[in-house]
């Protein structure tokens, strides 16, 4: 086979895999759900719903007034979370910086900062489940307590497949 084939072959299997490629990323992905949105897909693959606020309401069968209230705590949920997050950019941020500079006092002391702002964190989203709880009749708390079991499946899925 000559040179000038080979060339005119192997641009013809190029040209063919990346109309392959455009193909696959126009028509979506295999398990059906058309193309990715961005953003996590909240609740089981495939379900009818897919965003924490309709899970919550659906699972503990809110009725109108809680949902209003239930949105008030989102929104305060979602501004301390948007502080800690900054405050945890900003940290970060600084720690690179030292490490780049190779400050060993500076990143033992950065590095306990983000520990504690990841606790501070934690403690936010405890209290929002707290405040949840608060919302809700007594009818619903059984509801609550099954849902408190199912919180880390719907709002920290585990990831299949390689990461990309």
């Amino acid at each position: 086979m000559s040179r000038l084939n080979f060339f005119k072959y192997g641009m013809i299997a190029l040209m063919f895999s990346n109309l392959i490629l455009i193909a696959a990323l126009i028509m979506g992905r295999p398990d059906g759900r058309g193309p990715k949105e961005h953003g996590p897909h909240w609740g089981p693959p495939g379900g009818e719903v897919d965003r924490p606020k309709e899970i919550v309401v659906q699972k503990l069968k809110m009725d109108e007034g809680q949902t209003k209230k239930f949105q008030v705590l989102i929104d305060h949920h979602r501004e301390a979370m948007r502080k800690s997050s900054k405050k945890i950019f900003e940290l970060r941020k600084e720690y690179y910086s030292s490490v780049v500079a190779a400050d060993q006092t500076k990143i033992k002391s950065l590095d306990s900062l983000i520990a504690v702002e990841n606790i501070k964190i934690e403690n936010i989203h405890q209290i929002h489940f707290n405040d949840i709880k608060g919302i809700l009749n007594d009818e619903q708390l059984s509801s609550y307590n099954a849902f408190l079991k199912e919180v880390p499946d719907i709002f920290f899925p585990i990831q299949r497949g390689p990461r990309k």
